[in-house]
């Protein structure tokens, strides 16, 4: 079934998860709080600064004065800030800090270095630049002191760089004006040096003034350091140079204005080490070209052509023109590959629609460039033929507006390339009424969600099974449910409110149905009292969780308070049921990932799974999620006590589970996941008459453990073979799959996996019946 689901099975939920933790998290930092003692008038008192100590191991005790609110993607991981130091601070006319930095192996002076800073405005969301630096300084000092002053009291984070060394980041939550913070020491590591040459493809000749800038190994940017990414131009020469590089596997990324785009294979560097060499070569690309146009009409007044790589090129930047009079487009340099094109036109307010042009509309289809030609993109005709579902949104008997109504023909139409043609919408008018045409007959899933105001409130997906007869038009109206749950979160510490706390209602009775969790979460987030409230709720039992762990990085500064689930919890038509919590602090599981020849797996999806209940509902309200660093390493914080084991998904190994350990509050637990190669166990799943359905199978192990089959989009690595297949790698041995829901009967296989890989399966499943 070639249909895009949203929020689709257990993965497409993580990354409705991943974009909460992206709101809840201090991108890039790891937080220190100052010992207290000091009054908010800024009296003389003894303080203690940050301490960064990079090499040292873990586990080491952490002071109850310093907690880790956060915690950074790509900048130096192992910085932890650590009380340090203690230093009376005597009145003084001017404010500021003042430090050490040393060598972090060897623990002498570093004699030159650069301080720079940043101020942040304190946000009940989350911490924010509020667009105020300070200005780089430059520090030659034998003993590798410095003393930075004359500085505004407030929130801020310095970076430390010296030549050769990996730049540290040292966060400071408070400076307070009329006191010079002392004591803080800044331990730098040996970086990496890298040096190459951009040069024009099958030539010698160098390519001047092009962007170079550090990726990951999957070739996706990320900031390093406080101020974004390293990236520097070519000289004359076409070289380029980058010294103080985190140890780690890590690409190179060129763009350049005259070519198309450009990724240098991987390359491993080690700290203190140079390589040398690394030449990576431009080519022109190809283009791509065609006409925005609807039913013989160019798409007017405003007219945007956006292509996006596919497949193995998302690393590269979507590019967007704009069309001519005539709908015409064309869009070069890009690299050789497969694209998603989209044309949309957009009318605003006042503005004349010329005559002959279309007045709106969304236009998309797959093209492929090749090297050194020009693609002609050949849009999907308008729709044409099909029934006119209309009908209303009602709750209560009363209208229901700016309700999303989508339709998910199990047929869809053969160009369903097209957006508006593979899953037809439209948007609820004020007295509830919509409208979507063109809709095919046969089978096809409904999806209603409510959109409620306010960021405390959330609304249930509707799903519902509908039968599109083969006539012009069918009526029918979709009552939301009026069930509701709602609750205040707060702090056991101390009973202050929670502010912005995920909470999360699943229903306790999809377990055996993972496949349509992902559509059957609902979401809401506490406002600033830590009051939620969630609508539409169908009757019958739900497990409610808050303070979710996923991601493991939360923006309190107080520390990251564990999750808590409750349920099930009985909810009845045109009820409220109140589900309070009062949240604790967690502990912390350190998760390492190696590859089958021991070295550390960067960008590993790492899950940490309460092993008294790993399958089912309860499973994705109690446990944590992270993502491996340069070192294999994924911290997650805010993990309820219990014991647990760690788990890797989306690996192109097998392996990928730990030993059981036990998880204490405020303190950390070690969990290695040493991955093997297995058997790429492939799925295909097909209805009655041999057609794609998009369901991830379920396989469980002989401990009960479970593990999705993925679609190849979303795995590492894939090939144009798997297409509508979904893959998993597993140990050999006997696994039970199970899948089923969005109306298809549910169906367990007992599987044996071999030795030999790939291993193909062919599922085939029956709609599932309801009585009426």
């Amino acid at each position: 079934m070639a249909r895009s689901r949203v929020a689709i099975g257990l993965l497409v939920l993580l990354a409705v998860v991943s974009a909460l933790w992206g709101a809840l998290r201090i991108g890039g930092r790891k937080a220190l709080v100052p010992p207290s003692g000091r009054s908010a008038e800024g009296s003389e008192e003894t303080r203690s600064g940050p301490f960064v100590v990079p090499s040292l191991p873990r586990p080491f005790p952490i002071p109850e004065s310093v907690v880790a609110a956060g915690g950074g993607e790509e900048r130096s991981r192992r910085a932890v800030a650590l009380a340090a130091g203690v230093v009376e601070t005597m009145p003084s006319p001017r404010t500021g800090i003042a430090g050490v930095v040393r060598d972090a192996e060897t623990g002498s002076p570093v004699p030159r270095f650069t301080v720079r800073g940043r101020w942040w405005a304190e946000s009940t969301r989350r911490r924010e630049s509020d667009g105020t630096e300070i200005r780089e300084r430059g520090f030659v000092a034998p003993d590798g002191r410095f003393e930075v002053v004359d500085l505004e009291p407030g929130s801020l984070d310095l970076e430390i760089k010296a030549e050769g060394f990996v730049p540290e980041v040292v966060v400071i939550l408070e400076v307070t004006k009329g006191e010079i913070l002392r004591g803080t020491e800044v331990g730098l590591r040996p970086g990496a040096t890298v040096r190459g040459a951009v040069v024009e493809r099958g030539t010698s000749i160098p390519v001047a003034d092009a962007t170079v800038w550090v990726v990951g190994e999957r070739g996706f940017p990320f900031a390093s350091h406080l101020f974004g990414p390293d990236r520097i131009s070519t000289d004359s020469g076409g070289a380029f140079q980058f010294s103080g590089l985190e140890p780690r596997t890590l690409r190179f990324r060129v763009a350049h204005g005259s070519f198309a785009d450009a990724l240098s294979d991987p390359i491993e560097t080690r700290g203190g080490g140079a390589v040398e060499g690394v030449l990576i070569s431009l080519s022109l690309g190809g283009a791509l070209d065609g006409f925005a146009i609807r039913e013989g009409k160019p798409l007017l007044p405003t007219t945007r052509v956006q292509v996006l790589p596919a497949g193995d090129e998302m690393w590269a930047e979507p590019r967007t023109v704009q069309t001519d009079e005539t709908g015409y487009f064309k869009i070069e340099r890009l690299r050789p590959g497969q694209y998603s094109v989209i044309a949309y036109s957009t009318v605003r307010a006042g503005e004349a629609i010329e005559s002959g042009a279309a007045r709106d509309g969304l236009l998309s289809a797959l093209a492929f460039v090749e090297e050194g030609g020009t693609t002609r993109v050949e849009f999907p005709g308008p729709p044409k033929g099909g029934c006119t579902l209309r009908g209303r949104v009602l709750r209560g008997g009363k209208p229901v507006g700016a309700a999303t109504v989508l339709v998910f023909p199990d047929r869809p139409p053969a160009d369903a390339a097209d957006p508006d043609r593979g899953s037809p919408s439209a948007t609820t008018l004020a007295d509830g009424s919509f409208t979507i045409e063109h809709v095919p007959p046969g089978g096809a899933l409904l999806n209603v969600r409510a959109h409620l105001r306010g960021e405390a409130m959330g609304s249930a997906l509707v799903e519902r099974r509908i039968e599109v007869p083969d006539r012009p038009e069918y009526v029918l109206d979709v009552v939301l449910a009026g069930g509701a749950i709602s609750g205040r979160v707060v702090r056991a510490s101390d009973g202050t409110p929670a502010q912005v706390i995920g909470v999360a209602i699943v229903p306790s009775t999809i377990t055996a149905r993972a496949n349509s969790l992902g559509s059957s979460i609902v979401w809401a987030s506490t406002d600033e009292e830590g009051r939620y409230r969630v609508l539409d709720l169908s009757p019958g039992p739900y497990w409610v969780g808050a303070g979710l762990a996923w991601g493991g990085e939360v923006a309190e500064e107080d520390g990251a308070v564990a999750s808590e689930s409750r349920g099930p919890i009985e909810v009845v038509d045109g009820g409220e049921s109140v589900v309070d919590f009062a949240l604790a602090s967690g502990g912390i599981a350190v998760v390492r990932v190696s590859d089958p020849d021991g070295r550390p797996v960067e960008e590993a999806g790492v899950f940490v799974v309460p092993a008294s209940y790993s399958t089912g509902v309860r499973r994705v309200l109690a446990g944590g999620m992270g993502e491996t660093d340069g070192e294999g390493v994924a911290r997650i914080v805010g993990l309820p006590p219990g014991r647990y084991y760690a788990t890797v998904s989306e690996t192109e190994f097998a392996g990928a589970e730990s030993d059981e350990a036990d998880v204490q509050r405020e303190a950390e637990t070690p969990f290695r996941i040493a991955l093997r190669k297995g058997t790429r166990v492939r799925v295909r799943t097909l209805d009655s008459t041999g057609g794609a359905i998009d369901l991830l199978p379920l396989l469980i192990d002989s401990r009960g453990r479970e593990r999705f089959a993925s679609p190849p989009p979303w795995r590492t690595t894939s090939w144009p073979a798997e297409t509508g297949m979904t893959i998993a790698v597993l140990l050999p041995g006997q696994y039970t799959l199970r899948i089923g829901g969005d109306g298809w009967k549910e169906q367990t296989t007992v599987v044996q996996v071999g030795t030999e890989s790939p291993q193909d399966l062919v599922l085939r499943l029956e709609r599932e019946r309801k009585p009426r």
